[in-house]
């Protein structure tokens, strides 16, 4: 079951009242935060994942507004696990995210993780900034977020994309 930690402003878009704290996860593709940013007057989806800060922007115009983000959440991973040769886990990718799947909405506690993804925001602003919203390319925004360097913990920095796949490639079978 995926799990989402969800901002206000986002768990609002979902007319979400009461949300409860998160729970332990089992799975590498588990566990995401979404937000909300507003470019220009549109709504975009910020999908984040917690482990990797591996993060997607999607307006809602392209998936059918914001109940339908976990299934871009699916598209976006599984094209991702495409593109980087990780191909033995895309099954296993579908499978959690299957349509039929019962998907969880919690609370988003951890502070550290929102002030990246604000930063994250910030970044991506700086690549459409003066841009018409029809002439975004958001493939291009999602892979310059993948590759800008983020801070784990002490002196540790790495880039979300390269985050993900370390992680995912020390899966066992």
């Amino acid at each position: 079951m995926p799990q989402y930690r969800v901002t206000q402003k986002f768990a609002k878009d979902l007319k979400l009242k009461a949300l409860g704290s998160p729970a332990e996860t089992q799975s590498i593709f588990d566990d995401w935060v979404i937000d909300m940013i507003r470019v220009g007057r549109r709504k975009v989806g910020m999908i984040t994942h917690v482990h990797s800060f591996l993060t997607f922007f999607v307006p809602y115009s392209e998936i059918g507004g914001a109940s339908e983000i976990h299934h871009a959440t699916r598209l976006f991973l599984v094209n991702f696990l495409y593109e980087h040769g990780l191909d033995q886990y895309v099954r296993r990718a579908e499978q959690f995210f299957d349509t039929d799947t019962t998907v969880r909405y919690c609370k988003t506690d951890n502070r550290k993780l929102v002030g990246h993804m604000t930063d994250l925001k910030y970044m991506a602003e700086g690549q459409y900034q003066g841009v018409d919203f029809e002439s975004i390319n958001w493939d291009e925004i999602n892979r310059y977020v993948h590759n800008t360097i983020v801070r784990l913990h002490g002196s540790q920095y790495s880039r979300p994309e390269e985050l993900f796949v370390k992680t995912i490639n020390s899966i066992a079978d």
